[in-house]
């Protein structure tokens, strides 16, 4: 389980650091599966097009991801689990816990659903 942790983890770390850098509509791109879908606050429901057209937002200046938790859902789908604290320049923490659901197409663990919930 610890490496179905690390792997998701290391996704999750690679997707928030492309936020992070301006570079998350490229990251997400080959991230996501051409059926994802994005659950967020104040947004609300996003399909595969419309979540990378958001990626292109004001980057996240850092951000913190505490208390991962991986759970497999089979030999081909997990979910990842974590609390996030981020922050954009002049603007208020963001707390939030995160679920990331995550398949395996092609040996590649690809995102399916992604879903925030702030705290």
């Amino acid at each position: 389980m610890d490496e179905l942790k690390d792997a998701l983890l290391a996704l999750e770390t690679a997707g928030w650091d492309a936020l992070k850098e301006g570079t998350g509509r490229r990251f997400y791109a080959q991230v996501l599966t051409d059926d994802a879908v994005m659950l967020l606050p104040q947004v609300g429901l996003l399909t595969h097009d419309k979540a990378l057209d958001g990626m292109d937002g004001q980057p996240w200046s850092w951000f913190q991801i505490r208390n991962p938790q991986a759970l497999a859902l089979g030999d081909d789908a997990a979910v990842l689990t974590y609390r996030v604290q981020a922050r954009r320049d002049f603007q208020p923490e963001y707390q939030a816990l995160i679920a990331s659901t995550y398949v395996r197409r092609d040996g590649e663990w690809r995102l399916a659903l992604h879903q925030q919930t702030p705290m």
